[in-house]
């Protein structure tokens, strides 16, 4: 057998290892554009929107052709902004000026989760008075995961992410790179570390990947007390002056509810 490469064959071999590897932000947008292709196949499934102002309950259309139920809860004046919260809240968040819409979600197959979550998220920002950039994602624990992942898809609609006790999902099928999603994020991002729950590791992770501004609180209890005051004023920087309209398949008429007039 011969000991030496051809002449051929070495200058093939240079110019593979001098050949740029993906850089980073490339990885980072093919990655939101899989799941954006993923989120666009919800559009088989009609996109009907029940909603019951006396209880304020919210039905719509999910992945695999679930009917989700959400909850919206009004301030007593106008809202100033809105606030979709994934997973299961600790607490309510209480009267703060602010709507706030309540996504149930179970991580145990974390991609339906995440689907579920940007269907809601379009469900809300079809309602009259919800401004692109003046919603809040807020999740806890695995939510908290969720909430960066959805963040980092839909930029641009996001405004600010409070992540309590941020967790990666360790459950079922279909994991996704936490990290990766993080890179995607431009919006301001809480980060919020409690004496009962989180992880070191994941947080100082997100805090290393988030492309956008990131703040640490470390608090012993009543977290939303540190987080909803933040909330407030990371939206009223990101206003925007018109909303977006819904572009998987231009929900018609959207969500039945002024936010805008509560």
């Amino acid at each position: 057998m011969c000991r030496y490469l051809s002449f051929a064959t070495l200058t093939l071999l240079v110019l593979l290892l001098a050949a740029p590897l993906p850089t980073a932000a490339a990885e980072s947008e093919a990655l939101r554009s899989r799941w954006e292709r993923e989120a666009l196949s919800l559009a088989q499934w009609a996109p009907d929107i029940t909603y019951d102002a006396a209880t304020g309950l919210v039905e719509f259309t999910g992945a695999e052709g679930r009917r989700l139920r959400a909850s919206i809860v009004f301030p007593s004046g106008g809202a100033a902004g809105t606030a979709l919260h994934l997973g299961r809240p600790a607490a309510m968040a209480g009267d703060d000026g602010l709507a706030h819409m309540y996504l149930p979600t179970d991580m145990i197959k974390p991609r339906i989760a995440l689907l579920d979550a940007y269907r809601a998220l379009s469900v809300l920002l079809s309602a009259p008075g919800v401004l692109a950039g003046k919603v809040a994602l807020v999740g806890q624990g695995e939510g908290a995961a969720l909430a960066v992942a959805l963040a980092g898809l839909r930029p641009g609609e996001v405004g600010c992410v409070v992540a309590l006790d941020p967790q990666s999902p360790a459950r079922g099928r279909g994991r996704w790179d936490l990290a990766g999603f993080a890179t995607l994020v431009r919006c301001p991002t809480l980060l919020v570390a409690t004496r009962s729950g989180g992880t070191s590791v994941t947080m100082a992770l997100l805090a290393q990947s988030l492309a956008g501004p990131v703040e640490v609180a470390a608090v012993a209890d009543r977290p939303q007390a540190t987080w909803q005051g933040w909330v407030a004023q990371a939206l009223a920087q990101q206003a925007r002056p018109a909303r977006l309209v819904d572009r998987e398949t231009g929900y018609a008429p959207g969500l039945p509810v002024d936010l805008s007039d509560q």
